[in-house]
């Protein structure tokens, strides 16, 4: 069975695209956090996003006055205040920029281009124990290949 793509949750519930219409926000980095019946559930389920460098929310308050910026990591609202807020309220700033050492126009440390950094905080950096695995299958596979082109009887 195919899974059909769905539209999980939408844009203004995690209170995206409210300043300049649809399309306005694009997300950096997403992780949801599901029990696994597939369905957002407000309260039980929540996603963590950042947005993008010329999103539209970017410089707008969250929930609590707080300007967003790049980098920051943010919830969506109503999850973050456990249904309190209304769905379509701005999201929430989870763990400020500067929190994770970043430069922000907020904390008043911009970049030559007048910038705060533009950092995803969810991206995904593989352990050194992955690294180590990846290499040793890598030269096992090398390992034999050669034993192979040395052993394999050739064929006239």
């Amino acid at each position: 069975m195919v899974a059909v793509p769905q539209i999980y949750a939408p844009a203004a519930m995690l209170g995206l695209d409210r300043i300049a219409g649809p399309d306005s926000d694009d997300l950096d980095a997403l992780a949801l956090c599901d029990n696994g019946d597939g369905e957002f559930q407000p309260g039980v389920d929540f996603l963590l996003f950042s947005v993008r460098r010329g999103s539209a929310i970017i410089g707008t308050p969250d929930l609590s006055g707080i300007p967003i910026e790049e980098g920051d990591l943010l919830i969506d609202a109503f999850t973050g205040t456990g249904g309190l807020a209304p769905i379509g309220a701005p999201p929430m700033v989870l763990v400020a920029a500067e929190w994770m050492g970043l430069a922000t126009v907020r904390s008043g440390g911009v970049t030559h281009q007048g910038r705060g950094d533009d950092l995803v905080a969810l991206d995904v950096v593989p352990e050194p124990s992955s690294v180590a695995l990846f290499a040793a299958g890598l030269m096992s596979f090398a390992a034999l290949a050669w034993h192979m082109r040395k052993h394999w009887p050739r064929s006239c």
